[in-house]
């Protein structure tokens, strides 16, 4: 693992799950802040830092220098200034003591590839997992890898109940991804839920909505080997679902 000599990692207490497609992890537990959420995250390939704990200079190269393409389906703009990156960090800092979202940074063979989080929802045993990578990094497994790790802090550290992810309708590949490591978890679909398209876009019509196909996995079915995908829709097998 790539820890850093100044971060004391400690191996995972918990039983990695039997699908996972990570074999290793390791975290470092909060030192000062309030939350629950580890302020290391690492597993053989990645390392996950919290975004206020990265050189500034390196998150305004990763937010700055990402393309355009990446913030297509993502529900966050591009940044092009610095002090639009420094006004993203003081927020997320704040979310995170607060306990509503824990944002990384994703680090891998020592460079910024992209970020994700864990965020709590207002019941707050459930946490919803979010993602963008730079382009040069899609398809290659990063996602999955980065979810296993995110799935097993949000139940085992975190006590979630559930955790859900989802997408906008029209971004085919991260579906993909999602539904790979829904299906390692035995989890299920919810529906195509309406979302306001302003959370994307900027629309003309201000009442627009997108589709937006969310899923589940709960600790009931973490707890399981089981696999595949279900549906929440009584009598609709997940292969007659229409996207």
């Amino acid at each position: 693992m790539s820890n850093q000599s100044d971060v004391q990692m400690e191996s995972w207490d918990g039983t990695l799950h039997p699908n996972s497609i990570i074999s290793e992890l390791a975290v470092a537990e909060a030192a000062s802040l309030s939350s629950a959420a580890p302020t290391r995250i690492e597993t053989s390939e990645l390392a996950f830092v919290p975004i206020f704990e990265a050189n500034f200079s390196a998150v305004c190269d990763l937010f700055i220098q990402t393309s355009e393409e990446v913030f297509e389906h993502y529900s966050e703009p591009k940044m092009r200034l610095p002090s639009e990156v420094r006004d993203f960090v003081d927020k997320r800092t704040a979310q995170w003591e607060a306990g509503d979202r824990f944002e990384y940074l994703i680090r891998y063979d020592g460079d910024l590839i992209g970020k994700t989080y864990l965020r709590s929802q207002a019941d707050g045993a459930s946490y919803t997992l979010g993602l963008w990578l730079q382009k040069a990094y899609w398809g290659r497994g990063f996602s999955g890898r980065r979810a296993d790790a995110l799935i097993h802090v949000a139940f085992q550290r975190l006590n979630a109940t559930v955790v859900t992810v989802g997408t906008v309708h029209e971004n085919h590949k991260s579906r993909r991804g999602i539904e790979k490591y829904i299906r390692r978890y035995g989890g299920s679909f919810y529906g195509n839920v309406p979302l306001p398209d302003a959370l994307y876009h900027e629309p003309d019509d201000p009442h627009a909505v997108v589709r937006h196909p969310e899923w589940a996995i709960t600790r009931a079915e973490f707890e399981t080997d089981e696999t595949g995908i279900s549906t929440t829709m009584d009598g609709v097998d997940y292969d007659q679902v229409q996207f």
